[in-house]
Order: structure tokens, then sequence, then C-alpha cells
């Protein structure tokens, strides 16, 4: 079950859009609400004016924890956009997840080193992400050296809590969909940057997710280079 944002009709949508717009400029001393409250507060029924401050909470929130904690240097590069801003990201979705089923695992001394060079750490290490064992296999070369081979286009995030020694599946790819990297924005806070094409548009959208690992909140945003 999936508790999803609902009152985007084509009006709001456009007054949204407006807003974002405008809360781009984000001006020190705005009030800003806990991430906590505003999951807590986002999917009760709300009035237009009360969706409309979710929106914007979101927005600023998100601004906060991408471009004060220098992830920003991360998504310039990844993106290849060196004057890159919070105005080339739009909100378009936001949602509150059921968690997925989780297994008990324990993470090998060999997985975390034929895997090493994707999987992400959190910054206080109680939290992994793997970013795609799924879909790849060690494989050896003549020499003896290995290496990550992929063995098929849909693939599995996957997040692993080292304290509970649990892991649950964050997010999957299909074959409309890739994530090309994630990075933790906080010891919380996953950002994920891939693209989407599930219209079968033959023109992927460059998409930004947002993924609240406590909370089981994600958030997507669609980039476009201005």
């Amino acid at each position: 079950m999936v508790l999803r944002f609902k009152q985007l009709n084509s009006f709001l949508l456009l007054v949204t859009t407006v807003g974002l717009m405008a809360c781009n400029n984000k001006k020190p001393g705005n009030k800003i609400v806990t991430r906590d409250s505003l999951v807590a507060k986002a999917f009760k029924p709300l009035s237009g004016a009360e969706s409309l401050q979710v929106v914007h909470d979101i927005d600023s929130i998100d601004y906060d924890y991408l471009f004060k904690r220098k992830t920003n240097i991360w998504l310039s590069k990844l993106l290849n956009n060196s004057g890159l801003t919070w105005t080339n990201f739009r909100l378009t979705d936001f949602e509150k997840r059921n968690s997925e089923v989780e297994r008990d695992d324990t993470l090998s001394k060999k997985f975390l080193d034929d895997y090493a060079g994707i999987l992400e750490w959190s910054p206080d290490s109680s939290y992994l992400l793997d970013l795609g064992s799924y879909n790849r296999e060690v494989k050896k070369d003549k020499a003896g050296k290995t290496h990550l081979e992929v063995i098929d286009f849909e693939n599995e995030i996957r997040l692993y809590d080292v304290i509970a020694k649990k892991s649950k599946r964050l997010f999957f790819n299909g074959t409309a969909s890739s994530t090309w990297d994630g990075h933790w924005a906080d010891s919380s806070q996953v950002a994920l940057v891939g693209v989407s094409d599930t219209s079968n548009s033959h023109h992927p959208d460059t998409l930004l997710w947002l993924i609240d690992v406590k909370n089981n909140f994600f958030r997507t945003y669609k980039y476009s280079k201005r």
C-alpha cells in the first residue's frame, strides 16, 4: 500500500509550479518545519492552501539537505552542470510507502569486497546502500582480477540496516527506468539520480529521487537543464 499525494489536479499543479518557482528563492529566517512533522501532516485531508504549504515545506527542506550539505556538488558532477541550482528541479510527486518485507542479512567481508564499487555507506555507518549487486555478477579475467559484469536490465537498490542485521528493497528499476548513482545527504536521507520513461515516449525524464529511509518518505523531482 502506498499513501500518495492526490491533490495535484490541473489547477493545483499550475499553482504549485508557480509556488515552487517562488520558493526556490530560499531566504534565511524562513520557518522550516521538521521532516517528521511534515510526513505526518502531508497525508491528512488538506485544503488547497494547506496543500501548497506542504509542497513548499517539502521543497524547502529538500533544498536545505541538498544544497547546504554539499550534495549539490555530487549532483553537479553527475549531471554535468557546473551551474546547477535548485531551480533546475521541480517536485512532481511525493509518497509514503509501507515498508518492504525485510529479510535477515549479515554483510560478509566477501560481499563487501566484491561489490565495494557500488556500495555507499551512510555517514554514521548504520546503513549501507547497495546500488546494484542484484543485476551484477563477479567475474574474473585471464589475469585473475575480478570485475563486475551487468547481467540484467532490471536492477534493485537495496538498503542494509547494519545494526539490525536486516535488509529491504528500497527501489526497483525495470526496463523503463534506471538509476545512475546514489548518495547519502545525511545518515537517513538518500539521493538517487536516474531516468524514467514510463510513458514509452523514448524521451526519458531525468529524475532525482529523495528517500527518507526511516519514514519511507519518497519525493520525486524532475530535472531540467536551463
